[in-house]
């Protein structure tokens, strides 16, 4: 299994921190996770997790955010990212260029900013 890098791990840093207070469990989570898989869409990627323990889950399913800006430079537009929560499970993070820009993730790992 995979580790988040930086890039991953400043934007789940963000999510988990933002809605800690309604989503508590997601903190355990996150100390749980791998990275099942990275699929490339074009224009943003898909990160699906795994997690190392098995959990009783909540029945909750919704899409987390926070309120940081994330940006790349020479990119038109900020990126767009969402945390897929499904049955109360960290499911897969998804990150997308909301333009033209093609997703390069060697790229966003280096030069990324989320404020």
């Amino acid at each position: 299994m995979k580790k988040l890098n930086k890039f991953e791990t400043a934007i789940m840093d963000s999510i988990i921190s933002e809605n800690k207070s309604k989503f508590s469990f997601l903190e355990k989570q996150y100390s749980q996770l791998n990275v099942k898989s990275r699929e490339n869409t074009g224009v943003g990627i898909y990160i699906n997790f795994q997690l190392i323990k098995k959990n009783k889950f909540k029945d909750i399913n919704t899409l987390l955010s926070s309120s940081k800006t994330l940006s790349i430079p020479g990119f038109e537009n900020e990126l767009t990212y969402i945390l897929d929560i499904k049955d109360g499970k960290i499911n897969f993070l998804e990150i997308v260029t909301n333009g033209k820009d093609q997703f390069d993730l060697e790229k966003a790992i280096d030069e990324f900013n989320l404020s």
